[in-house]
C-alpha cells in the first residue's frame, strides 16, 4: 500500500470517527424526555421567568460553579472546573455540548442531571451560563430549529460520502 493511500485512509477513519461523534451528540441532545418510573417529570424552566432559571442555577450549579459562574471557590480541588465568565471557554463549546454535559455529567468531576432536569431546563441553564460571559462572544454556534435540521442533514450527507469513500478506498487496497 502506498504512503499516500495510508494517509488518506487514516484521514477518512478520523473523519468517520468525528462524524460519528457529532451524530452521537446530536442524538443524545435530541432524544426523548421520557421520565417513566422516575416520578413526575421535572418542571419546565425554559419558559419560566429568568429569576426561576437563576433559582435553578443556584440550587443545582452554584455549589461548585459559584453564583457568579467563576468557580473560584473549588478551583483548588477541581482544577478543570470551568470559569463561565471566560469568553474563550464559551467560544470553545456549543450549546448542544453544554446540554450534554449537564444531562450526562462529566465523569467523576460533575454529576449527571438527566433524572433531575429536563432537556428544556438544561437548555435554560445553558442560556443562563452564556449570560455570565460578555455579550461580544463571537463564534459560538447556536442554531434555530430550521438551521439545526439543515446542518444536521448536511453532516449526515458528509458522513455518508466519507463512509462510501472510505469503503471504496479500503476495497481498492485489498
Amino acid at each position: 500500500m502506498r504512503i499516500g493511500t495510508r494517509i488518506r485512509l487514516a484521514m477518512l477513519r478520523a473523519a468517520s470517527v468525528l462524524a460519528a461523534g457529532v451524530l452521537a451528540s446530536v442524538i443524545i441532545v435530541g432524544r426523548s424526555d421520557s421520565h417513566a418510573g422516575e416520578g413526575p417529570p421535572p418542571t419546565d424552566m425554559a419558559a419560566a421567568p429568568a429569576d426561576n432559571v437563576t433559582a435553578l442555577y443556584e440550587r443545582r450549579c452554584a455549589r461548585c460553579h459559584d453564583a457568579d459562574g467563576t468557580g473560584t471557590a473549588l478551583r483548588s480541588s477541581l482544577r478543570r472546573l470551568p470559569d463561565f465568565t471566560n469568553a474563550r471557554w464559551q467560544q470553545q463549546r456549543s450549546d448542544p455540548q453544554l446540554v450534554v454535559s449537564i444531562l450526562e455529567g462529566k465523569g467523576t468531576q460533575m454529576p449527571a442531571f438527566a433524572g433531575r432536569l429536563s432537556r428544556k431546563e438544561a437548555r435554560a441553564l445553558v442560556r443562563h451560563v452564556r449570560g455570565f460571559a460578555s455579550q461580544e462572544i463571537v463564534g459560538v454556534q447556536q442554531y434555530g430549529a430550521v438551521e439545526f435540521s439543515e446542518r444536521f442533514r448536511a453532516l449526515q450527507q458528509e458522513f455518508e460520502r466519507l463512509r462510501k469513500q472510505f469503503h471504496d478506498l479500503n476495497g481498492a487496497n485489498k
